[in-house]
């Protein structure tokens, strides 16, 4: 539904923004209802509204839409819709009965106090016969296209300015549009392009919902209809529609994201992304960049020609909390698979062709023992350190692909064996049957084999 900001912000000459939530970001529960505010003096002059997510601020003008991120001097973003009226309404919706006071220096006489909120934002008739609605959605704001019955959705245009990122927009196999290919970079998602119940018009109007968490899009009963961006040689991005009922109003629902373009200038390959209960976000999997961003993790050198490397960002993709190499000085070190358990501590397993890869005293297998060895390593919350690490493998190829968490501390391993010698403990069939078998392997809290 519309879009979606993983960001944070704050800028001069807005308040300081708290981020809400922060503590608890990736936790259900219910979110507080983002509000519109009109500005009566607390921003500059020409915004019209804000609205301010935990992360990021939005200030709406008619000519178009500006996003700033944490830290940002200028907008990291500006929307615009190109052939739109100049001079759209912008109407405020379901006043959601609080007030904001903002009182900021010394001076009373630039005190702003009983600034209302809202729960949603019209532009109305931004094209002809077509508003454009912004809502909270949870803890994101989010747009949708409102197009009446009989107006044209071919009027509709939007533009990507302020962009931080290099090169031109395209979209990938699954019909995602992307915009530059730098170190930040936007993402719209493939559209959701639907018609409403049979009966049932589009009515932004309507009674505001506080404790929202989601909205449901498209609603039960919708009549799906193909679409897709149709991106023009100027730069405006539009949408080719497939067939549909033109007696009947249609939303059009593209979601930005931010997205991070995160590498160096050799070959980088993320096998695995997770997010932990805070809404960290961690990547990991194999590199060959010198250059690599690494950051106060455990190890800032490429070891060999290619290393696994474990990454931790912000949960806005902001900011790296940690990044770091993994692996010994041969190539063919990578992580397949990745976890975060209770303590916040990163296990990761994979595959190694090192006989210097950091294993710690307790492992349970200590020495390089084939071509290829599975490995499991589990970084403290910092990436500084190495809590436990250990080979796990024979005399011929062992990778393992991926992990599971238990009760009391214990890992799960399992993946690929070419070796007859693959260690086992009380197994269910101890010997390799053809020229690979998988394995299913359990650790225990103490860094003991079990299985």
């Amino acid at each position: 539904m519309g879009l979606l900001f993983l960001a944070a912000l704050t800028r001069d000459g807005f308040p300081t923004l708290l981020p809400s939530g922060e503590a608890g970001a990736g936790v259900d529960h219910p979110a507080l209802a983002i509000g519109f505010e009109p500005n009566l003096g607390q921003a500059e002059e020409g915004i019209s509204y804000l609205a301010r997510g935990g992360r990021y601020t939005l200030a709406f003008q008619p000519e178009g839409v500006a996003l700033y991120l944490a830290g940002e001097q200028r907008p990291s973003l500006r929307l615009r819709f190109p052939g739109a009226n100049r001079t759209p309404r912008l109407e405020a919706i379901a006043p959601l009965g609080s007030s904001t006071n903002y009182l900021l220096g010394d001076d009373p006489e630039g005190w702003v106090s009983s600034v209302p909120s809202y729960d949603r934002l019209l532009y109305r008739d931004l094209y002809p016969g077509i508003d454009l609605l912004w809502y909270g959605n949870g803890r994101w704001i989010e747009y949708d296209f409102l197009v009446a019955p009989g107006a044209d959705p071919k009027q509709i245009g939007m533009v990507l300015e302020e962009v931080k990122a290099e090169g031109k927009n395209w979209v990938d196999p699954s019909g995602n549009l992307h915009a530059g290919r730098g170190e930040k970079a936007w993402m719209l998602r493939a559209p959701t392009i639907y018609q409403p119940p049979l009966g049932e018009g589009v009515d932004p109007v309507g009674e505001p919902a506080p404790t929202r968490s989601r909205l449901p899009s498209p609603p039960e009963g919708s009549r799906h209809v193909e679409g897709s961006y149709d991106l023009q040689e100027n730069g405006e991005i539009r949408f080719a529609l497939g067939e549909y009922d033109v007696t009947r109003p249609l939303v059009i629902d593209p979601v930005l994201e931010f997205s991070t373009y995160f590498g160096g200038t050799g070959m980088d390959v993320a096998n695995v992304v997770r997010v932990d209960r805070s809404g960290n976000i961690y990547l990991a999997g194999e590199t060959e960049s010198i250059n690599f961003p690494t950051r106060t993790g455990l190890s800032s050198t490429l070891g060999g020609s290619s290393d696994g490397f474990v990454v931790k960002l912000n949960p806005s993709g902001t900011a790296i909390l940690f990044s770091t190499f993994l692996g010994g000085r041969n190539p063919g070190d990578r992580i397949w698979d990745l976890q975060v358990d209770e303590m916040g501590r990163i296990l990761v397993c994979g595959e190694t062709n090192s006989l210097n890869f950091p294993v710690t005293e307790d492992a349970a297998q200590r020495f390089f023992r084939g071509n290829t060895d599975g490995f499991l390593s589990i970084l403290t919350p910092d990436g500084r350190t190495l809590a436990y690490s250990t080979y796990l493998g024979g005399s011929l190829q062992d990778i393992a692909y991926g992990l599971a968490l238990e009760e009391g501390g214990s890992v799960v391993l399992t993946g690929q064996t070419r070796s007859s010698n693959f260690p086992t403990r009380r197994a269910l069939q101890p010997d390799l049957l053809g020229a690979s078998d998988v394995f299913l392997t359990r650790i225990d809290k103490h860094g003991e084999l079990q299985l």
